[in-house]
């Protein structure tokens, strides 16, 4: 199955009269994980509250726990080290 993109999928969305007040960006389910019914839940829950402030309006939500975010950090730490010990 195809992600749905925000770019795709506004212009449809926006012309409809009970559209959401806002159009959020959410990236999930990134190496086949499934979405959580938490993480519908919060983006139900930013939808319709919407941003506290513009600037979040353009940003992506990204839906990892803390634990998957700690993860990706060590990856990106690990690739880093690996780029650097190719230099030379």
């Amino acid at each position: 199955m195809k992600a749905a993109r925000l770019s795709a999928t506004a212009p449809t969305v926006y012309g409809l009269p009970d559209r959401p007040p806002v159009l959020l960006s959410f990236i999930g389910g990134l190496g086949g994980r499934r979405f959580r019914p938490e993480e519908f839940n919060l983006m139900l829950t930013l939808l319709e509250a919407g941003p506290e402030r513009p600037e979040e309006r353009s940003r992506p939500y990204l839906l990892f726990t803390e634990r998957e975010c700690r993860e990706m950090q060590r990856f990106i730490a690990v690739a880093r080290a690996g780029g650097e010990s190719h230099e030379a």
